[in-house]
């Protein structure tokens, strides 16, 4: 009755990783893994829309930025840049924190690792969608002035004196 349990089992195991599915068992930590990574896709994907539509209303909304289309593009360009710079920076800060956790081999380890770059990721979507809002409530003809304090907040480290 043991041998059949135990073929029973190899036999189950054996199906579960086979080919037909690529999923790890459930609430391991690669299958969490793989879960937030799915959602940090998501977040990057949100905050790249969300910058676009940004970029949309300050070159359909703001009269400074629409007077010259270098000041459009150059504000545009830098928030692109900005944007670069932070994703690297939070990649840097969960590696650090990944590396600090323990040894490479442990797999909850990573996952807290990539967990850490959907939460920097989810926080910096909201930024982003709280700078979008903040544009979107701005009237048509408004000065420079009114709509630079909607993105003050994408340069939080700056800010922070």
């Amino acid at each position: 009755m043991r041998q059949i349990l135990i073929f029973f089992a190899f036999f189950i195991a054996a199906n579960a990783y086979s080919g037909e599915h690529s999923e790890w068992p459930s609430g391991s930590a690669m299958d969490v893994g793989a879960g937030i990574n799915k959602e940090l896709v998501s977040y990057q994907n949100s905050m790249n829309a969300t910058i676009n539509r940004i970029g949309f209303l300050l070159k359909s909304a703001c009269t400074w930025c629409t007077n010259d289309g270098d000041d459009y593009y150059d504000l545009l360009k830098n928030i692109k840049a900005n944007q670069a710079a932070w994703a690297t920076y939070a990649n840097a800060e969960c590696e650090l924190l990944y590396k600090l956790e323990g040894p490479a081999w442990n797999t909850w380890t990573s996952t807290r690792a990539v967990r850490c770059n959907a939460g920097q990721a989810y926080n910096r979507l909201r930024q982003l969608k709280r700078a979008e809002r903040c544009l979107q409530r701005k009237n048509k003809g408004e000065e420079f002035y009114s709509f630079q304090n909607c993105l003050y907040q994408l340069a939080p480290l700056s800010l922070q004196q």
